[in-house]
């Protein structure tokens, strides 16, 4: 599929043709304030600073038994009733009012593997180059104008940022909330054949992102949190389970990640990069979404990066600290508005952005 036969592919009978009718039930956001019930979800700003420097080198779960059919009408979460058993089962442990965005975060990103896995290692493939000389494929491009046509549906009192087509007012006037959305995260990646990128898609309410998603269909993972709903990771909703950082204490026991270290050159803090990745235990430079995910996971203890925009890192905060962890700039500001980020599991955060400063 060509960028060109989007439009076209997005009309009902398309491969990615839009499901109205189940799509029919993120018509509307909640009104401010309202408490979102069991009813309600059936039975179960500024483009921020910097830009990350990418100089590095499958089944997909639902957001706990919704019932909703995937936005492009075929997939995993087509009708499928999901029943909570065990602690570990993924499951809300409180319902609260971004339980319907956390759901349609879940839709979203259907539609959005659907369409960057067709064109994943495609021959025809279209790549290019932005005004920064960064790459932008015809998937990006693809995959935010689908994201877009959604919203623009389901949530029309809600603003939208997206890397490749900026900023878009709410259709329904001013709002304090605004969906964030970087429809490939690691576009050098993908365009190399490279499995690790993904979607990221958040939800900002003022400055805070409460709603985070990460797809990475390539590898048959995805990973979310809301504000008071925890975080997961799973392949599919059924085996999906929360997530948490570590609890390692020592940097000497540490796993540290990092990304490009000519980044961190142009930054002027190489050498107290190299520094840690000597008195880790352990470093690898994983890059991009994936070392943040390890993070929250509990798999790495500490991941940083020296410069980055707000669609690099709205979806990830919720993630890492709804696991536990602790997510700030390089100056410790909390959020992702700093263009620049550092997370750990909260032990080590300290000790990071001290050694980080020297």
């Amino acid at each position: 599929m060509l960028l060109d036969d989007l439009g076209e592919d997005l009309r009902p009978g398309g491969q990615h043709a839009v499901d109205i009718d189940n799509e029919a039930r993120f018509l509307e956001t909640p009104e401010r304030g309202h408490r979102v019930t069991q009813s309600d979800i059936g039975p179960f700003a500024d483009l921020g600073r910097g830009r990350r420097a990418e100089e590095n080198c499958g089944e997909y779960p639902h957001p706990g038994g919704f019932g909703e059919e995937s936005d492009q009408g075929h997939g995993r979460h087509s009708r499928q009733r999901i029943s909570y058993q065990g602690p570990e089962s993924y499951k809300f442990p409180h319902v609260t009012r971004y339980a319907d965005d956390m759901a349609l975060a879940h839709v979203l990103a259907d539609t959005a593997d659907a369409i960057a896995m067709s064109r994943f290692r495609a021959q025809d493939l279209r790549v290019s180059s932005k005004p920064d000389l960064t790459p932008v494929s015809d998937a990006d491009e693809a995959v935010e104008k689908a994201l877009r046509a959604t919203l623009a549906r389901t949530r029309p009192r809600d603003g939208v940022l997206g890397e490749e087509y900026g900023v878009s007012v709410a259709a329904a006037g001013p709002s304090t909330r605004q969906w964030v959305i970087d429809p490939i995260d690691a576009t050098k990646n993908f365009v190399r054949g490279v499995p690790i990128w993904g979607t990221l898609i958040a939800l900002m309410d003022g400055s805070e992102p409460v709603v985070g998603m990460v797809s990475a269909p390539a590898l048959g993972r995805r990973w979310w949190a809301a504000k008071g709903l925890g975080a997961y990771a799973g392949r599919h909703t059924m085996t999906a389970t929360a997530i948490k950082v570590s609890g390692i204490n020592r940097l000497a026991d540490a796993s540290f990640c990092y990304s490009s270290l000519n980044g961190w050159e142009q930054a002027g803090r190489l050498d107290a990069i190299l520094d840690l990745t000597r008195r880790a235990w352990r470093s690898r430079a994983y890059g991009d979404f994936y070392g943040y995910m390890l993070v929250a996971e509990g798999a790495v203890d500490v991941m940083v990066e020296p410069e980055l925009s707000l669609w690099d890192l709205a979806a990830l905060v919720p993630i890492v600290t709804e696991a536990g962890g602790t997510f700030t700039d390089l100056g410790g500001r909390p959020g992702p508005s700093g263009g620049s980020a550092v997370a750990t599991n909260g032990k080590l955060h300290p000790e990071i952005l001290e050694r980080l400063s020297a």
